[in-house]
């Protein structure tokens, strides 16, 4: 019953930590089947239950029934990827591809997995947040007719907001 429960909840879309294979290696043709292997090799190292689709079907295809099955991340990789020891990452509910290191992806899914994130982006930290926040305050005060002159940009350092924002991540909002 109760995963029963979790598939209704999920609607068959698990988190990375939870879903029964986290991350596919798709090879764009045969001569990339090692490369993929060594990928795979690399994640089931910190126990990341990885498969490598190395079928005889067209790439988009395989794509596609990964995609389908609700695969968390699906890692295609070619000649380039195979040149700069990278993948190309396409996550469950994006439409854009992510071009990443091999030890870069490796370290965000294992963290995925210990945190056991209930989504596929590493959890909010206050850096992030902060970083955030002044992006954001920096460009409403530097749109503001006037907003060339430096007192008026030292005043406004966005404090009070760097600290509230310290504050929710930290109650855990």
């Amino acid at each position: 019953r109760f995963f029963g429960v979790l598939l209704e909840h999920y609607a068959g879309a698990f988190p990375a930590w939870l879903s029964p294979v986290q991350a596919v290696v798709v090879p764009i043709s045969e001569r990339h089947h090692d490369y993929a292997r060594q990928v795979a090799a690399q994640l089931q190292a910190v126990s990341v239950r990885v498969h490598v689709d190395d079928r005889n079907e067209k790439m988009n295809a395989k794509i596609r029934e990964h995609a389908l099955q609700k695969v968390p991340f699906i890692l295609v990789v070619g000649d380039k990827e195979q040149e700069g020891v990278r993948v190309n990452v396409r996550t469950r509910g994006k439409e854009k591809t992510e071009d990443m290191g091999v030890g870069e992806f490796v370290e965000k899914v294992r963290g995925l997995i210990e945190s056991k994130s209930t989504g596929l982006e590493p959890k909010l930290t206050i850096e992030t947040l902060q970083y955030g926040v002044c992006r954001w305050w920096s460009s409403l005060i530097l749109s503001r007719p006037g907003s060339n002159s430096p007192a008026l940009q030292s005043r406004h350092t966005g404090q009070p907001l760097l600290l509230l924002a310290r504050d929710l991540v930290s109650s855990g909002l």
